[in-house]
């Protein structure tokens, strides 16, 4: 047999060799494999949900800016804070447009490629413990105090930043591996040092880990005296110290020059008042760094979520860590743990861990801002979660004292840190679900709308959006070309824009509105009011039609919406615009026409008088069976039976209508007066005298 083989080019140690190979393989110590188990942890999260994932808060931007048609216009428009941001705007949009399915496979990879280059990084650094460092570059993966990973466009160039930071972390080490040293990979890894700065300030103090880092792999590797490796360490940095340099030259010489946006106000406060001020630096940098290293990882563990509900998510997250720890138990099985190294990578672990929690937080505690407060301020942990990540498992290392024991206790943190990432990306998916209602109810009740329109609203439509954001929609969904930064549509909320943009809700007042070089200009004449409660009724314009019929939201938002009244100008909506459809690569395909795409059409047929098609859409509507939750989403109906002489279908409407809404009963009674002194042979008068039998009107003043 061996002879056999040999004539065919093989010999026995080459099968030896196949064979240990191939060992290698089933014991998955292939080096692919570890990437591909995070790519599997990300299917496991996100695949459930990534069609039904969409476009959020700042990703709204990025859509506006695209309807333009031109780059330059990207430089301008983040001049306020990141201009050098836009390189990856002028990379990304013209590959992947602005659907969001592609966004969210790019952010995903972009995020699984990070904590793979942290992963090889922490492999130069311990060699022998590559083990500990991929279970680290996992935590970083699943990092739960991070919930935005699904506001993809926008947050794309965070993960390109931190992708790029642990990329360079990686070139630094591998150029000094081996003699001679490899200046092609010191000056890729300066680029990318300089190249993420500029992108984003979020990583730039956690540049001054390089020398920590380069003086720890030169001591594990070399075991020199402790000054010939702090001078070799910092020889081989010194290249390093030009990136930070020309960032802040340009972040704290030129930039300020064009913008005050996001200025570290530390040193300019600690001078004023330095004992407030420093008293509160170390509050902020004390109560987030706890946070980012532990609560984040308790508050994981959600008892309250753990119901029948998410019990796919639960069973999902169990099994798709149990197959991970499986890997990486069958990876642990080999190597001789020497306790006095084990000591020392322990102790060296936790340091690099806080070390990149606390500067990873500086950026943000200079700017007198920190990752507890604010909506939006988890964000923050972008920077210091490798350090939560690293100091986690070196801690949990230390208490088990065991790697099985390690691997049991982590597989906890992991399995509770995928299905909270579960549980947020369904959120987002049910977000966007609302979102797209209330763009295509809005399209079917105003097929067009006038140039120069702002819908103005109580609220804003759900959450994970902002005001601004759902301007930037309205131009996506009504705008003529040429787009330019002077928005043809804009989007208010009435309580915070009234004082601010326009000083009443009254007719023929100017409005004026500015978001970094995208204006706003018009009158309050030029005002479409417009009430959503989303799940509860359908979209509603704002109409004197409606004035006596039951406010949808709360009270006092209920008050805003008889307020807006005045100035909401229903013949804004065009006639005759045709039925023109949404963009689907934005707003997905139009959606199945349920209730609401009845009455939005019955209401706008209302508006413009077209009587005879009302009936038409009740049929079509009773033919699917479909019916109303709320009376007051039939007063449309009820006018047009009335209108076209079909007096019966209107009183049986109203009657039930009466039964579904309270408070409705003023709204109908108004509308049956009206009837009652129409002509009798339409039938209405008499009918009038049932329903004035059948409820209880209240007398007119």
């Amino acid at each position: 047999m061996v002879v056999t083989l040999r004539y065919f080019g093989y010999n026995q140690d080459h099968i030896l060799k196949r064979r240990g190979s191939m060992k290698l393989k089933i014991n998955g110590k292939s080096r692919w494999l570890f990437p591909l188990t995070l790519v599997f942890v990300y299917a496991v999260i996100y695949l459930p949900y990534l069609t039904r994932l969409g476009i959020y808060w700042d990703d709204w931007q990025v859509v506006f800016l695209n309807l333009i048609n031109n780059p330059a216009e990207y430089w301008n428009y983040f001049m306020a804070d990141r201009p050098f941001s836009i390189w990856t705007y002028l990379i990304t949009v013209p590959l992947f447009g602005v659907t969001p399915l592609p966004w969210q496979l790019f952010t995903l990879g972009t995020k699984i490629l990070a904590a793979w280059f942290f992963a090889e990084t922490l492999a130069l650094l311990w060699p022998a413990r590559r083990w500990e460092g991929r279970l680290a570059a996992l935590l970083l993966l699943v990092f739960p105090g991070f919930t935005q990973t699904t506001i993809s466009i926008a947050y794309s160039q965070h993960f390109i930043t931190q992708a790029l930071f642990f990329a360079s972390l990686w070139l630094m080490l591998k150029a000094f591996e081996k003699t001679p040293v490899k200046i092609w990979m010191v000056i890729l890894a300066c680029v990318f040092a300089l190249l993420q700065m500029l992108t984003m300030e979020y990583f730039a103090a956690s540049e001054l880990i390089r020398p920590v880092l380069l003086f720890l792999f030169f001591w594990n590797r070399d075991g020199q005296p402790l000054k010939l490796t702090m001078r070799k360490t910092l020889a081989r940095w010194l290249p390093f110290i030009l990136p930070l340099i020309l960032f802040a030259a340009w972040r704290f010489g030129y930039y300020p020059r064009l913008s005050v946006e996001n200025s570290p106000t530390l040193l300019s406060s600690v001078l004023t008042n330095p004992a407030s001020t420093i008293t509160q630096f170390f509050q902020f940098a004390l109560q987030d760094t706890f946070s980012t290293a532990f609560s984040v990882w308790a508050d994981a563990f959600k008892p309250a979520s753990l119901d029948f509900r998410t019990i796919v998510q639960v069973l999902l997250s169990i099994t798709g860590t149990a197959v991970v720890a499986f890997w990486f138990w069958k990876i642990s099985l080999d190597g001789i743990e020497n306790p006095h190294e084990n000591r020392r990578f322990l102790l060296q672990s936790i340091l690099i861990g806080l070390l990149l929690l606390i500067l990873g937080g500086l950026p943000v505690w200079s700017t007198n801002r920190q990752a507890l407060i604010g909506l939006w301020s988890d964000r923050f942990t972008l920077a210091p979660m490798a350090g939560s990540a690293l100091l986690l498992m070196a801690v949990s290392a230390w208490l088990t004292q065991s790697r099985p024991r390690l691997l049991v206790l982590l597989s906890f943190f992991v399995a509770m840190a995928m299905y909270s990432h579960m549980l947020t990306a369904q959120k987002y998916a049910e977000n966007w679900e609302i979102q797209r209602n209330y763009y295509w109810q809005l399209k079917w009740r105003a097929p067009q709308l006038k140039t120069n329109t702002a819908v103005i609203a109580p609220k804003l439509p759900t959450s994970y959006i902002s005001d601004y954001a759902v301007g930037f929609a309205l131009n996506a969904m009504y705008a003529k070309e040429p787009v330019t930064k002077k928005a043809q549509y804009w989007f208010f909320i009435g309580p915070r824009a009234q004082g601010n943009y326009f000083t009443a809700y009254a007719p023929g007042l100017p409005v004026e509105y500015t978001l970094r070089d995208v204006r706003y200009s018009g009158t309050t004449d030029e005002m479409l009011g417009v009430s959503f409660a989303a799940g509860r009724e359908c979209l509603r314009v704002l109409d004197p039609f409606y004035a006596l019929a039951p406010t949808r939201l709360s009270e006092d938002l209920g008050g805003i919406e008889r307020d807006l009244l005045p100035v909401s100008n229903t013949s804004l909506i065009l006639p005759n615009a045709g039925e023109t459809l949404l963009r689907s690569d934005v707003f997905g395909f139009e959606p199945e026409h349920d209730w609401c795409y009845y009455y939005e059409k019955a209401d706008l047929a209302r508006q413009l008088k077209d009587w005879t098609r009302i009936p038409e859409l009740a049929a079509q509507a009773e033919a699917k069976g479909l019916r109303s939750k709320t009376g007051a989403e039939y007063m449309p109906f009820i006018e047009g039976y009335a209108q076209t002489g079909l007096a019966d279908q209107a009183l049986q409407t109203s009657l039930t209508a009466n039964t579904l809404n309270y408070g409705l009963t003023p709204a109908l009674c108004a509308m049956w007066r009206r009837y009652e002194k129409m002509e009798a042979s339409t039938g209405l008068p008499a009918k009038a005298s049932e329903f004035f039998d059948q409820v209880n009107c209240p007398q007119l003043p």
